[in-house]
């Protein structure tokens, strides 16, 4: 019973070295995992922001977040992705940061 117990235990050692460096591999040619799949799929950074970018407007449209730009500001980049305007307070631009980072965070994920 013992020898069956070494056996699997060094066929897994063995399956998880193989995985290692298969996993260096891809991560290289910009690949990630995909647990629900099971698979190794490309990952596009630009499709994960236009992803989030939709996400925060259909959740900021069901909240009515976001509206005027009163404020003077060098740059709305920043604004406009987190669908806020310039007048923002510090916790409501706190709390739109936050929700865009679980947002991708989650998509990353899965």
């Amino acid at each position: 019973m013992a020898a069956a117990g070494a056996v699997t235990g060094l066929q897994q050692a063995v399956w998880g070295v193989g995985n290692t460096f298969d996993a260096i591999k891809q991560t290289r040619h910009g690949m990630i995992w995909d647990a629900d799949k099971r698979e190794w799929v490309l990952y596009s950074l630009d499709d994960d922001l236009k992803e989030t970018r939709y996400l925060l407007q259909q959740s900021s449209a069901s909240k009515g977040e976001g509206g005027s730009r009163n404020r003077a500001v060098k740059d709305y980049k920043y604004y406009d992705l987190l669908e806020l305007s310039p007048d923002a307070t510090a916790s409501q631009i706190k709390r739109a940061y936050y929700k865009a980072a679980k947002i991708l965070q989650l998509m990353l994920r899965h």
